[in-house]
């Protein structure tokens, strides 16, 4: 848990109150009047009816949802069935803002399917969010709320998105989206979490084991970039990094709060103390997480490593490239969380490095042979480029 003088440090460094006008409803809906709902038109894929003001998009999904007003123990509420693997995926349209901005949303809903609610502010027609929350439903009524925060946005449509994975059923008795402090909203890449994967705490104490035993001067952290090492990246690794005395602690899969639990929980500055660790992560953040909750998480982590460990010295690695072309809308997204995480750096303490660029093309599509046909994973040959770029500035770092 975290606790509250970290939560207003963060707040007073990334997150400062903008003037907002908190407590101020955006959308606020009453899912009980049987009177505000409207018949969808004959669509394929989704039947039924909506309550007024909020559309399907679940349409677009080709999920067969299928929306109605439900009562139990004479209480109206709004149901959504969604009894395939698609999603249910429903909108109601908000107005843009010109800065960032934190929003609260509180709702009253359960799910006899035990789902999930992913609440979205999304440049409608695309899959870039402005800000992104999640609530955990259980199969009884509660009263839920989270907060989010996101923008400015730079588009006009603009769309409050609540979705969650199919097979599901949900019902939701009430909503309210209200504006609320910046400084009451820490991002969800500050909260330390572990990931229910039956490899992955295995995996993890693994990893623990090999670094207490070998007592490394250099770790590379990160998702499966970091983890590929020891496939694809082997042999640049055994030649390269290896003898610099290095580990690696990669999991494929991870944001940054999967990374700030393992470094809490990995024993660092008690049984290990390197003198150099390379971090290279938030590819798998970017569809949750806006750049400036990128940014929190990973000033977050880096002050993790320096209290666990006051005398290593950080190497934060820009995101690499993904995506086959140059309009992907990640690469643009990648480049903003980039330009983020070089401001952290201090040049002593802490450094900064983007090499991104090697592995894309002049036409701007990413090298086939440095990147798999994912667009995301990197080629051995990829790993070489890695190295090339790599060693220089570790060892200027080390001194060697």
């Amino acid at each position: 848990m975290m606790s509250l003088k970290t939560k207003l440090a963060v707040a007073g460094f990334f997150l400062a109150a903008q003037g907002l006008d908190a407590g101020s409803a955006v959308i606020e809906s009453n899912f009980g009047d049987s009177g505000s709902y409207k018949e969808i038109p004959k669509k394929e894929f989704v039947s039924g009816s909506l309550p007024e003001g909020w559309k399907d998009e679940s349409v677009f999904t080709k999920s067969n949802c299928v929306y109605s007003y439900q009562t139990e123990n004479s209480t109206g509420f709004f149901r959504i069935v969604c009894p395939d693997k698609g999603r249910i995926q429903f909108f109601h349209t908000m107005d843009e803002f010109a800065a960032r901005k934190a929003f609260k949303i509180s709702v009253k809903a359960k799910s006899p399917s035990k789902s999930a609610l992913k609440f979205m502010i999304q440049a409608m027609g695309t899959s870039r969010s402005f800000a992104v929350g999640n609530i955990q439903l259980s199969e009884e009524w509660k009263e839920y709320s989270t907060i989010l925060a996101g923008g400015p946005t730079d588009v006009k449509n603009v769309g409050f998105i609540i979705t969650s994975p199919g097979p599901c059923t949900v019902d939701i008795a009430n909503l309210k989206l209200e504006e609320a402090p910046l400084s009451e909203y820490v991002p969800s890449t500050m909260v330390p979490v572990t990931r229910p994967d039956n490899w992955w705490m295995p995996r993890h104490k693994r990893m623990v084991e090999s670094m207490v035993k070998e007592k490394p001067d250099f770790v590379i952290m990160g998702d499966s970039i970091t983890g590929a090492w020891e496939k694809e990246g082997k042999e640049a690794w055994d030649k390269n990094i290896a003898p610099l005395k290095a580990c690696s602690f990669g999991n494929g899969g991870d944001g940054i709060e999967h990374l700030l639990w393992r470094v809490k929980n990995s024993g660092l500055g008690k049984d290990f103390q390197p003198r150099l660790v390379t971090v290279l992560v938030g590819v798998n953040n970017l569809f949750n997480a806006d750049p400036m909750d990128l940014a929190a998480g990973m000033k977050n982590l880096i002050d993790e490593i320096r209290k666990m460990s006051p005398t290593t010295k950080i190497l934060v690695l820009g995101i690499f490239p993904v995506g086959e072309k140059s309009d992907d809308q990640r690469r643009q997204m990648i480049k903003n969380v980039n330009a983020q995480y070089e401001k952290l750096a201090d040049n002593k303490d802490i450094f900064y490095l983007d090499f991104g660029s090697s592995f894309v093309e002049s036409n701007g599509s990413l090298s086939k042979d440095l990147i798999r046909p994912d667009n995301v994973h990197l080629t051995a040959k990829g790993y070489d480029m890695y190295v090339e770029k790599l060693l220089p500035k570790v060892k200027e770092i080390l001194g060697k």
